[in-house]
């Protein structure tokens, strides 16, 4: 993994609005997600991840999807699952996520 100078980086969480984002601390953002719970709060799902271009391949988004890691293992679900997660396959296949074909998704068991 790749170093992150964390003394220039800002992360934001909203836990009403489940929206995560890092941030410079001139307020530009490097990269954001949004999850949600299932109705009964064993599984999270991850969407709308992306990290900004010019920030991409520094570990940004590994550890943007670490902190969601960590925010699922409070929330003490059983698994993170992708809403699309096709265009990024070996990322989360690196970060351990693996196909289920019963979800039809890229699923990571915690």
């Amino acid at each position: 993994m790749k170093e992150i100078n964390f003394n220039k980086v800002r992360v934001e969480i909203d836990l009403l609005g489940n929206f995560i984002s890092l941030e410079t601390m001139n307020h530009r953002l490097i990269a954001s997600s949004e999850w949600a719970l299932d109705s009964k709060n064993d599984n999270m799902y991850i969407s709308d991840f992306k990290v900004v271009e010019r920030y991409r391949g520094k570990g940004y988004g590994s550890f943007l999807a670490r902190i969601i890691f960590g925010l699922a293992r409070l929330y003490k679900v059983d698994t993170v699952s992708l809403i699309d997660g096709s265009s990024l396959e070996g990322f989360w296949q690196r970060l351990g996520f693996k196909w289920d074909k019963v979800r039809e998704s890229w699923v990571l068991w915690i």
